[in-house]
């Protein structure tokens, strides 16, 4: 369930070796190369989301099995789904950038994304989904602007 952005060069394919194949190549493996600090960025934010901002609301004060004494300002038991957010570049025709649960995928991920009811000690109250995808695609966009932006100025001021 990433959040997916993407560059794409077009179809037309300068015959190998060409300065312009070479520049294209320059070109993409630049925009690789800051798309995926961007990605690093976006995937840190969803983790900072889920710990800090995506919280149900609901807060309680007990003694736990790990120590704690009461709820996390956010969603997190184990840590594993704000941990499992991460990115990845997928190189075809053009770049594609994924940020998300790219990698590594459980089931209660997709529950607590989307909300859900009649699920685990909650057994009669509707669970708000955390929203953190809708989160990172705005939060995302300026990041990929930027890189975009970056690869243009280095483009113009001659690679």
């Amino acid at each position: 369930m990433p959040v997916s952005m993407s560059y794409s060069r077009s179809d037309g394919k300068p015959v190998g070796g060409s300065p312009y194949f070479n520049m294209a190549n320059s070109i993409n493996d630049m925009i690789e190369a800051e798309l995926g600090e961007a990605g690093k960025v976006g995937a840190e934010e969803g983790q900072r989301f889920i710990r800090e901002e995506a919280g149900t609301g609901n807060t309680w004060s007990r003694p736990w099995s790990d120590g704690r004494t009461g709820s996390y300002p956010g969603r997190v038991d184990t840590g594993a789904m704000a941990a499992a957010m991460d990115h990845q570049i997928v190189k075809g025709k053009g770049v594609d950038l994924d940020i998300g649960w790219v990698r590594i995928w459980e089931e209660y991920f997709g529950a607590q994304e989307e909300g859900f009811t009649n699920g685990g000690s909650r057994t009669s109250k509707a669970v708000a989904g955390m929203g953190v995808m809708a989160h990172l695609r705005t939060y995302i966009a300026g990041a990929v602007d930027g890189a975009i932006d970056k690869v243009l100025v280095r483009v113009v001021d001659g690679l």
